[in-house]
């Protein structure tokens, strides 16, 4: 027979076992380090937002959240109380559907990291925001959009705003930003972490095709882009070229100069190779139609101001920058 002394020692010595077995195979997880992204919205229009978990959170018209992703914290801004900060659990992609036009933007950020996006939309569009292949995807109508990108190594920024096509493509690649279907006037900034600055707000007439952005020697590059002149003094300014109407005729439209009573439109002999003057326009006018385009022929334009009317007298301003685009690119702005 055991002594009740020696029961309750081997008692004793079972919890001291048990106990040590089970906190020893125990790991605490604290909500503190829990790895978070933070998503900024407006919530002035409905946007619906799915992960690569399939959970989802969705603000609807009267700007009620649902669905079915956790949000471990809510907050709204003080200086602008439609916009509300959300931190989730992070997740590598973010799908983004955006069904009805209005401004509104998504910025999704890494908790202590340097991966962060913020897209801007007017209209309606489909967003996807691949964390881990750095790559922005926007299809959609073609609108007015921005864009604020850092996912490098680095922390290099770039921020685009202009006009985007049906599908426009932003890949991070570590030493430069690659893009697609960026078309038209685009204003770009870059800079670091620390905030030096390498370009701000500098105007280029993105064109067809891709382009890449990047700092080589502490020198900002664009590549298949026309840098534009900001002083208006010298250049016309907002001179846009795209296919309208599916491609039917051609639309130039640029932004009407001070004391210019007239206009003159050369347009580029392909065959010849020289512009040639096609119209002279009242100085009231900012636009000009091409019909009967040609698909795949390249259209290229340049406009002067003219102190007087039908094209005489001192130019108000030089030449404006030239301008191109080609029928059946799907380019429209």
């Amino acid at each position: 027979m055991y002594s009740i002394g020696k029961v309750v020692n081997y008692i004793i010595r079972a919890i001291i076992c048990v106990t040590a077995f089970i906190f020893a195979n125990t790991v605490y997880v604290k909500a503190d380090i829990i790895e978070k992204a933070e998503i900024q919205l407006s919530m002035d229009c409905p946007i619906e937002i799915t992960n690569k978990e399939g959970e989802t959170l969705i603000i609807g018209d009267k700007r009620e959240l649902s669905g079915t992703m956790n949000i471990l914290i809510q907050e709204y801004t003080a200086t602008m109380p439609a916009d509300v900060v959300l931190t989730v659990r992070k997740s590598d992609i973010y799908y983004i559907k955006k069904a009805t036009k209005g401004y509104s933007y998504v910025a999704i950020c890494y908790a202590n990291s340097d991966r962060s996006v913020l897209v801007t939309l007017n209209d309606e569009a489909s967003v996807v925001i691949d964390m881990i292949k750095k790559r922005v995807e926007i299809s959609g109508i073609s609108q007015k959009f921005s864009c604020e990108i850092c996912m490098n190594a680095n922390d290099i920024w770039y921020t685009l705003d202009g006009f985007l096509s049906e599908k426009t493509v932003l890949e991070d690649k570590d030493d430069s930003l690659l893009t697609s279907g960026i078309c038209g006037k685009t204003d770009v900034s870059i800079c670091d972490m620390e905030k030096e600055i390498y370009m701000e707000n500098k105007d280029y007439y993105f064109l067809d095709g891709d382009n890449s952005l990047y700092i080589k020697n502490g020198t900002p590059y664009v590549e298949n882009a026309i840098k534009l002149n900001n002083k208006s003094s010298k250049k016309l300014e907002g001179l846009y070229v795209r296919p309208i109407n599916n491609d039917k005729e051609m639309l130039l439209t640029w932004m009407k100069v001070k004391k210019a009573n007239s206009y003159i439109v050369y347009k580029y002999d392909n065959e010849k190779n020289k512009y040639k003057k096609v119209v002279t326009l009242n100085g009231n006018d900012n636009n000009c139609f091409s019909e009967s385009i040609v698909n795949n022929e390249i259209y290229r334009y340049k406009v002067v101001a003219k102190k007087k009317k039908n094209g005489k007298g001192k130019k108000v301003c030089n030449v404006s920058y030239e301008v191109w685009a080609v029928p059946d690119k799907k380019c429209e702005i």
